[in-house]
């Protein structure tokens, strides 16, 4: 009686034909069908010779017997020879061809742009259509130990750099983080030295600062010899707005001592200070006041606003060119008034047809379109030269 045979491990089957491989028997052994024969392999080879492979690296494979599948196209019949390839001992053992690899792409030159299209990519991630609201840092209100015990007027001071930067959007609105704004992107000054050069001097000049409204009786008192903006920056400063809800708050800046001279000599860039003055409608308050009257000439309206102005402010005479009023009422964007700087009254026959519809929303457009147009022509009389400008479309 013959003797159990010997149990090997099958070998794999041929090419294109797929099945799970049987347990180990726990021994080794060759077969015979796993010496491919060069020539089967270059017969596989050449099937795929059509998808797109260069003859020079079909030259250079043969020569090397070498394998490389990776400009060949993912159809069906690539994918059939890439499962031969697979199974095939030689492809064990056979180092890439990274020579015919294609490269890796490179990264964009930015710095090889155009100065003036690289400032125009600046203005699009670090300029923001609404003011910034910068505050400067000061000494506490009270002691660091006691919250009741509250340091004196006279002690407290300012302290150069920003104790916060918040952006509005509208006149009593909320105010919210820089980075809210889906375009803003400031890691751009982090890039290098020299995209922060350029970049800075596009931030600071384009976006409009708003800062607190300085007066006489301010605690701390006003010192605009102290910094608010880092070293080196608040000399790129060229645009800044102060918010106010009276004509009181303007006297120290518009007086002819020492306002105006002491914002111009810590901002030596400074091109525009835009008051805006806020209102919240023109049926109560300052602005019923500044109201235009029905039949009203425009020429007449005009003075008698600069004559209710002449009055808030005391006396003042000479105001430099470079500041500029605004109006705005509540939730109204700044941009808007930012953007009106020495546009004409164009609205009249609006303002006509409102007032004769007789309804209350079109009347109160009108009054506040010009409130809007007619105060500021009136704080243009405090100007060297300035004259009250006859609107063409004046309403009777």
């Amino acid at each position: 009686m013959a003797g159990p045979s010997k149990l090997s491990t099958p070998p794999p089957r041929r090419l294109g034909v797929a099945y799970m491989t049987p347990p180990s028997t726990g021994k080794r052994a060759m077969s015979d069908e796993l010496q491919v024969s060069r020539k089967r392999f270059q017969a596989a080879f050449d099937e795929v010779a059509s998808f797109g492979e260069s003859d020079t690296d079909t030259e250079d494979n043969s020569e090397n017997n070498w394998v490389n599948l990776s400009d060949w196209h993912s159809d069906s019949s690539s994918n059939c020879v890439t499962s031969a390839k697979s199974l095939d001992p030689l492809y064990l053992v056979t180092p890439k061809d990274h020579g015919s690899m294609q490269p890796a792409d490179k990264p964009f030159d930015f710095m090889g742009l155009p100065l003036s299209i690289r400032q125009r990519i600046y203005n699009m991630v670090l300029v923001v259509p609404a003011i910034i609201c910068v505050r400067q840092k000061h000494v506490a209100y009270s002691n660091a130990k006691s919250s009741l015990l509250y340091i004196k007027p006279e002690d407290r001071r300012l302290l150069p750099g920003i104790a916060y930067a918040l952006a509005k959007f509208t006149v009593d609105g909320t105010k919210f983080r820089y980075s809210r704004f889906s375009s803003a992107n400031i890691s751009m000054l982090c890039v290098s030295r020299q995209i922060h050069s350029e970049a800075k001097s596009i931030m600071y000049s384009q976006n409009s600062f708003e800062i607190i409204a300085p007066f006489s009786e301010m605690s701390p008192a006003v010192d605009f010899k102290i910094p608010l903006f880092p070293r080196h920056y608040q000399k790129l400063v060229q645009r800044l707005v102060i918010s106010v809800r009276g004509g009181y708050c303007m006297r120290w800046l518009l007086s002819s001592g020492h306002g105006h001279a002491e914002v111009k000599k810590a901002y030596p860039a400074l091109q525009t200070l835009t008051v805006i003055f806020e209102l919240e409608s023109t049926n109560r308050g300052v602005g019923r006041r500044l109201t235009k009257e029905d039949n009203e000439r425009w020429g007449l309206y005009v003075k008698r606003l600069h004559g209710v102005l002449n009055d808030e402010l005391s006396v003042v005479k000479n105001i430099p060119i470079w500041i500029n009023m605004r109006v705005l009422f509540d939730g109204e964007r700044y941009v808007e008034a930012l953007e009106l700087q020495n546009n004409s009254m164009t609205d009249g026959p609006l303002l006509r047809t409102a007032s004769a519809n007789g309804k209350q929303d079109d009347g109160e457009q009108a009054a506040r379109q010009a409130l809007k147009l007619g105060l500021p022509q009136a704080f243009e009389l405090f100007k060297k030269g300035g004259r009250c400008e006859r609107s063409s479309a004046e309403v009777h």
